[in-house]
């Protein structure tokens, strides 16, 4: 479903459930890298696009960097993905993930993508591991072994143990890095991704018969490339709330201003404070003034609305998912007007030193 406004939209994007792919990402929206190539051709070879792009990652810093099961989703898919990736990880430098996982068979069935913040679920062992430099990718016995040699508290010692488990069992490998993105099923083969869009049009033709939001609103690119996006909002939104509370408070006061019209509020006006929205019970950051589970309710009752006409109904379950779709439409919505909007919340993370000041140079 369009925003209102057509005039500015992006017009190829329009037919929302014809299946596109845009093998060489969005030039219009500036989702194409700047230093790294990645031109589509028919006898295109996957295993070497995902070498290509692990050797970038390594070269900034990423040096246990994967792209897996690239090899196993549509070329063209894959071409499109790796473009507006690495557009991403040039737009915010610091939002380093350890690994891509294109087709995963770890996540639920029902879910499309999903991202795992190391920050939210490894402080511990990040915290052990940020005075070493590994030449190596280290399983949890080994940084159990590290840690008592350093010889940590009994306190700490039963924290890590609990990470640990989930450095194994997450297969993680760089344990500094911003965290990790998977892909389900829904984008790995062209049956699956029509199905996908046909489920999308359906849900929203509904609502709109009901005289309801959508559920999602499209975007100015693919499904797919928003979801790319959307999950990398989570690892940028964790890198956020690993700087502290104020940074957190200041950048959703300006997301508040954007969607709710509200000029520099407090962040004791609950209701006009996207801070003190309701969040998963595991976020690391809560509003100081979200209040019990009354009030919560009441927030998300009394903003409802005003947030699913401009971002869909999804964003309004949980703060997480407003801040993760606000900033994929940031980047992409239909509209050049919201994107606009929008601006000032971008702006408001690069203040906080998450985002480039300055996009790199084209490679010649």
């Amino acid at each position: 479903m369009a925003l209102p406004g057509g005039r500015d939209t992006i017009k190829d994007m329009t037919d929302h459930t014809r299946l596109q792919y845009h093998p060489n990402g969005y030039p219009e929206l500036g989702l194409v890298p700047r230093t790294f190539t990645a031109r589509y051709r028919k006898d295109a070879n996957l295993k070497t696009l995902r070498r290509r792009l692990e050797k970038w990652e390594i070269e900034r810093g990423s040096p246990f960097f994967q792209a897996r099961n690239l090899e196993k989703i549509n070329p063209k898919l894959a071409f499109e993905l790796v473009n507006v990736y690495v557009a991403m990880r040039e737009r915010y430098p610091q939002i380093r993930p350890d690994f891509i996982d294109f087709a995963s068979k770890d996540i639920g069935q029902d879910a499309m993508a999903e991202a795992f913040s190391y920050n939210d679920t490894l402080p511990t062992v990040r915290s052990i591991m940020s005075n070493y430099e590994t030449i190596d990718v280290l399983d949890g016995e080994e940084i159990l072994e590290i840690a008592k040699e350093e010889n940590v508290d009994g306190k700490t010692l039963r924290k890590l143990r609990g990470e640990v488990r989930t450095v194994d069992e997450e297969t993680v490998r760089d344990p500094s890095t911003s965290g990790a993105i998977f892909f389900g099923d829904s984008f790995r083969n062209a049956h699956a991704y029509r199905k996908l869009l046909k489920f999308w049009d359906m849900r929203n033709q509904r609502a709109e018969e009901r005289g309801h939001a959508p559920r999602v609103v499209w975007a100015a690119v693919s499904p797919a490339s928003f979801t790319m996006i959307h999950e990398f909002g989570h690892l940028v939104e964790a890198e956020l709330m690993g700087r502290g509370y104020k940074p957190v408070e200041r950048v959703y006061r300006r997301l508040s201003e954007a969607l709710l019209g509200t000029e520099n509020p407090s962040e004791r006006q609950w209701r006009y404070h996207l801070v003190n929205y309701p969040t998963y019970d595991f976020t690391k950051i809560k509003g100081r003034f979200r209040g019990g589970p009354e009030r919560r309710r009441e927030t998300k009752r009394s903003l409802h609305h005003t947030i699913r006409e401009k971002l869909g109904t999804y964003a309004t379950t949980y703060r997480d998912e407003l801040f993760a779709e606000s900033f994929a439409q940031a980047h992409t919505a239909e509209r050049a007007g919201f994107r606009n909007e929008l601006r000032p919340f971008l702006a408001s993370l690069r203040a906080e030193g998450i985002g480039a000041k300055r996009l790199p140079n084209r490679q010649s």
